[in-house]
């Protein structure tokens, strides 16, 4: 498990790329998180209901192991299940706009959230608070909460984790399979008191939040599958676009990256090329204007397409058909 703050992704001698990551709020706390006020849950709170069908999950936070107890001579189960003694906080973003949290935000007639330039930053900082201690971040494994230490003539045992591989905080990173399309990226820190239901406090946000606005056609929301057509535009602080394209899209493309180029030190935000359905290396049926590089190829990523330095850009709008 990533026990680490950082996000960085890939270091070369002229670039170093960082992940940024879409995060979804009710509308009353969006502007509050772009202004500096984090909300963070208590991981309980999702067993109760209060998030709805798309996210809660009555066993969330807890893994159990299955096995069989050779000196008893029993079966057993042994559950892991950390925020019965702590209180465990959460942060949730997903590296994807189109995930089931987009289509959560559209049942709630929601058509905008946010993304974090640099998590990292504000999770160093979320971290340093006196009553949070940071646990890990990383991609949810969406591989259940049931686990079996099956014996050794079995042959499917290799693929299931032994008591002594499970440590006492992974059981926070394991969902079910019919949860995946969330696609979450989690971040945990435990309190030093076992009495909150949820933590606020107020940051100074020194990584940068961009506001994302998105129109998605009805048809869109019944699957989560490319390709689709999106019209992706981002603005500048006068309301203008600056850059913008349009495309047919894998995935792929709503995973933004950051980068800073070590030769002036600019931080970029650049979105990563669609994906020819044949396979091949190549721009898909795109429309690509402005940008501070157009195209930027780097080996270590591939293509990145309307790439704009993060300090100009106040907002993107997408539209996904």
């Amino acid at each position: 498990m990533q026990q680490t703050l950082g996000n960085l992704m890939n270091e070369s001698n002229d670039v170093e790329f960082y992940r940024p990551q879409f995060r979804f709020l009710e509308s009353c706390y969006l502007d509050a998180f772009i202004s500096g006020q984090v909300y963070l849950s208590n991981i309980l709170n999702f067993r109760k209901g209060d998030f709805g069908g798309l996210i809660d999950d009555e066993r969330e936070g807890e893994i159990s192991l299955h096995g069989f107890n050779f000196d008893t001579n029993k079966r057993e189960t042994v559950v892991y299940d950390p925020g019965i003694d702590e209180d465990i906080f959460v942060l949730c973003t997903t590296n994807n706009l189109i995930s089931e949290s987009l289509f959560w935000a559209l049942k709630e007639k929601r058509t905008s959230c946010c993304l974090i330039v640099r998590p990292s930053k504000l999770v160093e900082e979320i971290s340093s608070h006196p009553d949070l201690t940071f646990i890990g971040r990383k991609e949810c494994s969406y591989s259940g909460r049931d686990f079996y230490n099956i014996p050794s003539f079995c042959p499917w045992t290799n693929q299931l984790p032994f008591r002594s591989r499970i440590r006492k905080y992974d059981a926070l990173f394991y969902k079910p399979q019919n949860y995946v399309d969330q696609l979450e990226h989690r971040v945990c820190w435990r309190a030093s008191k076992k009495s909150r239901s949820h933590f606020e406090l107020h940051t100074r946000i020194p990584s940068q939040i961009i506001r994302v606005d998105f129109e998605v056609e009805e048809k869109v929301a019944l699957s989560i599958r490319p390709p689709h057509n999106i019209s992706l535009k981002i603005y500048g602080f006068d309301s203008k676009v600056i850059a913008g394209g349009d495309f047919q899209f894998s995935i792929g493309l709503l995973s933004p990256l950051v980068y800073e180029r070590k030769e002036d030190s600019k931080e970029l935000l650049g979105f990563k090329q669609p994906q020819n359905p044949d396979g091949s290396n190549t721009l898909f049926n795109a429309s690509i204007q402005g940008g501070d590089t157009g195209v930027f190829t780097h080996p270590a990523v591939g293509m990145l397409v309307l790439n704009i330095e993060t300090k100009l850009i106040a907002r993107i709008g997408y539209s996904v058909s």
